[in-house]
């Protein structure tokens, strides 16, 4: 199975910003603020695994808050971004959900911190391939979203409308929905690279569902392009991009192409999540597909026995969430 799926841009590009900023209380434990400092150098310098150690020990101090502080669920949703932007799907479910209940508990003063946690949640349901459940919480967000005054709330909000389209089999209208995204986050591209490259993505898998499979190259190898030589925090993307782009040029039957960006995949993986983690896994696997079709049998016989292991210690992402538990009736 294809590895990438139609992922959301989240509406915090670095969640860890939104756990550290002043929420105007009293200034943090001095712990929880130096833990908050090195998540965020962590993850600026590319390493996703410490930085996720900080801020799990982060959430342990701001547990330590008094009840209803809103830096406590501002760090669980920090670290659930660092989980989602990892493929660390259970994980990050279940920090957002965590999440959702806290901001809903301290009520409309955090109706903004509150959207974002769910705008992210939807990228969960997605990527997990939870249609139903994504497609409701879409359809809760885009009745607040249509309002959007400024470019950057319409160009996120149009990549929920063109995945609910998508998901409906639209294909024209989610095509027509993820150019304008595309055209107004072109426009403003300096540091937006991250969110460009991934409507770039989402539109390559609206074309290669419509069968227009040269469109869906051409949007997949702009989406690496834009990433190539980009800072660190966006080698996740770049990786999924590669994969992205390999799996279309197999389609096409350009498999020399295909294996060699497979190659380079399945080294960013490992290199940004780990040789045993699911996404290296899936990408191995395709690799190994590519190897088969290139006649290299013993390669992709050895390769596909190692993706296998590795898929099977995954753990699985728990059933999803009901809007209606989530407490969205009437938004």
């Amino acid at each position: 199975m294809h590895s990438i799926f139609w992922r959301t841009i989240t509406a915090i590009s670095c969640a860890i910003q939104l756990a550290a900023s002043d929420s105007g209380q009293v200034l943090p434990d001095s712990e929880w603020k130096r833990l908050l400092a090195d998540g965020g150098r962590l993850y600026e310098h590319g390493h996703f695994n410490e930085a996720e150690r900080a801020m799990q020990q982060a959430v342990e101090y701001a547990e330590q808050f008094p009840p209803l502080d809103p830096r406590l669920p501002s760090t669980i949703h920090a670290l659930g971004f660092l989980y989602q932007e990892q493929g660390k799907l259970a994980e990050a479910k279940a920090c957002y959900v965590r999440a959702i209940h806290l901001w809903q508990k301290i009520g409309p003063a955090e109706h903004q911190a509150l959207s974002k946690t769910l705008d992210n949640m939807i990228g969960i349901y997605m990527s997990a391939h939870e249609y139903e459940a994504a497609e409701k919480l879409a359809r809760s967000r885009l009745r607040e979203m249509e309002g959007a005054s400024n470019w950057r709330d319409r160009a996120i909000f149009l990549n929920p409308r063109a995945a609910l389209e998508f998901r409906l089999r639209r294909y024209q209208d989610a095509e027509s929905s993820g150019r304008q995204s595309l055209d107004l986050w072109q426009e403003h591209f300096k540091g937006e690279e991250r969110n460009y490259a991934i409507v770039l993505m989402n539109l390559s898998m609206v074309y290669e569902a419509a069968k227009r499979y040269q469109s869906a190259l051409d949007a997949g190898t702009r989406a690496v392009a834009a990433l190539e030589g980009s800072d660190p925090t966006l080698r996740p993307v770049l990786a999924w991009a590669l994969d992205n782009a390999a799996h279309l040029l197999s389609k096409l039957d350009r498999l020399g192409e295909s294996e060699r960006l497979y190659s380079r995949a399945l080294e960013t993986a490992k290199d940004v999540f780990g040789p045993d983690h699911p996404t290296t896994g899936r990408i191995m696997l395709e690799y190994s597909s590519a190897l088969r079709r290139l006649n290299r049998k013993a390669e992709a016989k050895a390769t596909e026995a190692q993706a296998r292991t590795i898929l099977r210690s995954t753990k699985p992402i728990a059933a999803a969430v009901d809007t209606f538990e989530l407490g969205l009736l009437g938004r």
